[in-house]
């Protein structure tokens, strides 16, 4: 079984690293990838542990990058890249995470109340999501709750992803000028010797024809994946992914997405019903350069 698509608290997830490498451990998985939103030090953190003590598996190193197309923000994951290479970018690093994450409090502060949200100012914490922060602070104001189930916020990562980064908001943020575009995310990726795999095509961010869009980056003839199990997937959504994946000779990956907010399920998908199987990823471990690997 695999997990190429887990958070850690080197960018929005709850678990440490160690805490990770233990989980996959007693789920006897072969492959995991640390996916961190723009950051890629959670492997580095690997690279300096004794690996055998916590994981018998290998370790990809792994990053999720946020892209802008069409005035949407979409994601894709990069692989097997060069570490050293890929962390000295601007868009991996603390300066690009600062800049998005001091723009979304500004936004939140300024937007909640067209929500009807009730909330103090917050001061910037350059160790947290701002998201988390102002989403804790609604918390704190029993008049909020019934507007963020409205919204079907249930936790922090439903509240950017329904509020935050939805169009249909009225708190949406728009990315744009704090994020690559499409091409130059997938071209960030295999300049460091990556593949590039289109995270969720379904399921995660709000997009009224996903299929039309779906189409149209495959056409860009620069993916060299999808992501095709997830868990805010269904099994008809995976079915889809992998005949695409044949039709047009690219190769699938899977993750459950893991940040342990509540109800999230490790190396599951399909809301935590389906173990990811290792053999989705046969092509893909053809492809990918395995000298990256640790383990």
């Amino acid at each position: 079984m695999i997990d190429l698509h887990i958070h850690t608290v080197h960018s929005d997830g709850q678990p440490t690293v160690k805490e990770i490498l233990t989980l996959a451990e007693e789920n006897k998985l072969d492959y995991i990838a640390f996916t961190d939103h723009d950051a890629v030090s959670a492997f580095g953190e690997v690279k300096e542990l004794n690996l055998k003590e916590y994981f018998s598996g290998k370790v990809i190193p792994g990053c999720e990058l946020r892209f802008v197309y069409n005035n949407m923000q979409m994601e894709v994951l990069g692989y097997g890249f060069d570490y050293e290479k890929m962390k000295g970018n601007y868009w991996v690093n603390k300066e690009s995470y600062h800049a998005i994450k001091k723009a979304i409090l500004d936004t939140c502060l300024t937007k909640g109340k067209l929500a009807g949200f009730k909330y103090n100012n917050i001061e910037y914490n350059p160790n947290e999501k701002s998201e988390k922060i102002f989403y804790r602070e609604l918390l704190n104001y029993e008049e909020n709750l019934p507007i963020l189930e409205s919204y079907g916020v249930k936790h922090g990562g439903d509240f950017f992803r329904k509020m935050v980064a939805s169009k249909d908001s009225p708190m949406y943020f728009d990315p744009t000028n704090y994020s690559l575009s499409f091409e130059d995310a997938v071209d960030l990726i295999h300049s460091c010797g990556g593949l590039a795999v289109l995270a969720h095509p379904f399921g995660v961010y709000k997009i009224d024809e996903p299929k039309k869009v779906l189409d149209e980056l495959i056409a860009k003839n620069k993916l060299d994946g999808l992501e095709c199990y997830h868990s805010s997937m269904t099994p008809e959504h995976t079915e889809y992914l992998l005949e695409v994946c044949k039709k047009h000779n690219l190769l699938s990956t899977g993750g459950s997405d893991y940040h342990a907010y509540p109800g999230q399920v490790f190396a599951k998908a399909h809301s935590g019903l389906t173990p990811i199987p290792t053999s989705l990823i046969e092509k893909f471990l053809q492809k990918i350069n395995k000298d990256t690997f640790l383990g």
